[in-house]
């Protein structure tokens, strides 16, 4: 096994502990779930102002950060904007502790914030000035997440609320040794791949000619001759099956297939072209079984 075999599993071991290490540090809650919970306060607040027509913009936000906009201009009372956040971030949990800021829509000015600790006896402590109303308007809510939500406690897990999770869910071993044997079979695969099919992309050696397949052309010393698509075919198929005799109606359904007439004459005058261009190298001699077909050979 060569070195950049070596080097490519490497790559990819380190790649898979890399990811399995993110993927284990992600937030208990996502930002998909952490999306729809504010869209759900969006929702409810404008129920709240007894308006069931008008829309929630798409939330905009990241995992810390989340923008709720509303299209109509709000009669808004802290009082009842307080209450419906807290009851749903008590009862859908999104985070630990968030500030909560409304902003007016076109200069972005913050007209009025609170804090909330998910915590029964600290809830109202942070919340000032519930009963004065702003003024009718436009209003967007910012929610920034301060502490996300930690990992389900023991008695959680004892009360039968969550399930307890496996060594596997904890340390995600099985993800990621199941990684690594995939990531084994790929390699290998394409060991296999590359052996059965070589790559040609740089040349064949053909005694001291190199093939080009992929350009066309035979480079002996500083000498480069091109071939035509006719004379790279049937050079190709020669080569792909060395020291062995290809039929003559192989080569020519092969390499002339449908494109009309031709007689087995052709066939004789490209190997003779080939001869040609291969002279300078007398190891290499493309051989006639007379009646039969041709077989490239190389000498040693």
């Amino acid at each position: 096994m060569n070195s950049s075999v070596l080097n490519s599993i490497l790559f990819i071991v380190v790649f898979v502990a890399y990811i399995n290490s993110i993927s284990a540090q992600l937030p208990v809650f996502e930002d998909w779930q952490t999306r729809l919970s504010m869209r759900k306060i969006g929702h409810e607040l404008l129920l709240s102002w007894a308006d069931s027509t008008s829309r929630v913009a798409a939330i905009e936000g990241n995992n810390e950060t989340y923008l709720i906009q509303f299209e109509p201009a709000l009669d808004v009372e802290p009082k009842g904007f307080v209450s419906v956040i807290n009851r749903n971030a008590f009862q859908e949990p999104f985070a630990k502790e968030f500030l909560v800021e409304v902003l007016a829509c076109n200069t972005s000015k913050l007209e009025y914030s609170y804090y909330l600790i998910l915590d029964a006896e600290n809830q109202d402590s942070l919340v000032p000035c519930m009963n004065r109303p702003l003024p009718k308007g436009c209003y967007d809510f910012r929610i920034t997440i301060i502490a996300p939500l930690e990992p389900p406690t023991s008695d959680a897990v004892e009360q039968g609320r969550i399930t307890e999770p496996t060594v596997e869910e904890e340390t995600g071993s099985s993800p990621f040794w199941l990684l690594i044997f995939v990531s084994f079979i790929i390699i290998f695969g394409w060991l296999y791949h590359r052996k059965r099919n070589p790559d040609n992309t740089k040349g064949i050696q053909l005694g001291t000619y190199l093939f080009n397949p992929k350009h066309r052309t035979l480079v002996f010393e500083k000498q480069t001759l091109e071939l035509t698509e006719k004379e790279y075919e049937l050079l190709q198929l020669l080569y792909n099956n060395l020291n062995e005799t290809v039929k003559r109606e192989v080569l020519l359904n092969q390499i002339w297939g449908d494109e009309g007439a031709y007689v087995g004459r052709t066939l004789d005058v490209f190997v003779s072209k080939l001869r040609k261009k291969l002279d300078q190298d007398e190891s290499i001699r493309i051989l006639n079984s007379r009646g039969v077909g041709y077989k490239l050979v190389l000498s040693e």
